[in-house]
């Protein structure tokens, strides 16, 4: 976590900082990256860096939060006023709402390179600890939902749902990440909305009896 000298600092300068060194970061990656390179264009010294993180990882996990922040925004949901007809469409909007988000960062691909370098379990526990403790509350708690309204099965556990969702988006991410500079943009987006249909496939009630039930 950055110092909390850090935290006060007029916002519109922690973005300063914090863009400085993602644009390092995703160019280069983490060990590539150095104090030099991250602080260029940020408006402090090398020296500041120390002042404001304890050091270049704990600047690194800043940014990736920071970012994390920006794109997967927790949204004030009602999640038991949601019924049939407005449930699978209020996903799909929140989950176009993120990609948009990306689409406006141009280092993002880089970042996500540099952050899916990092050990799975540093990933998912020091850096998004917090962050997908948030995320992963709101699933449950749209699975659960969705189950009651019959429009997502209930064969399986919700927590193996969850699971298996959690595996899926991982999986595809880190795909997208390797992929992107090769399929460009556009054709990722396209990719992108496909995987919509494939995780709501994933999560659909059975379309008939299981015979093994």
């Amino acid at each position: 976590m950055p110092r909390p000298r850090f935290h006060k600092l007029p916002s519109d300068r922690q973005q300063r900082i914090l863009q400085a060194a993602a644009q390092a970061f995703a160019a280069l990656g983490f060990e590539k990256a150095s104090l030099n390179q991250i602080v260029e264009g940020s408006g402090i010294s090398k020296g500041s860096v120390y002042y404001y993180f304890d050091d270049k990882t704990d600047l690194f996990a800043t940014v990736l939060r920071d970012l994390w922040d920006r794109l997967f925004v927790i949204p004030d949901l009602d999640v038991t006023a949601l019924d049939k007809e407005s449930f699978w469409p209020t996903i799909e909007r929140l989950y176009i709402q993120v990609l948009e988000s990306m689409e406006k960062i141009p280092w993002i691909v880089g970042l996500g390179k540099a952050a899916y370098a990092l050990p799975e379990d540093v990933l998912t526990g020091t850096v998004f600890g917090k962050q997908f403790a948030q995320l992963k509350a709101l699933a449950s708690a749209l699975i659960e939902r969705g189950q009651r309204l019959g429009v997502v099965r209930s064969d399986l556990p919700p927590s193996l749902l969850l699971t298996l969702l959690a595996g899926a988006g991982m999986a595809s991410d880190r795909w997208m990440v390797d992929h992107w500079e090769e399929l460009g943009t556009e054709e990722m987006t396209r990719v992108s909305l496909r995987l919509f249909g494939v995780f709501r496939q994933l999560m659909a009630p059975p379309c008939t009896e299981d015979p093994h039930g």
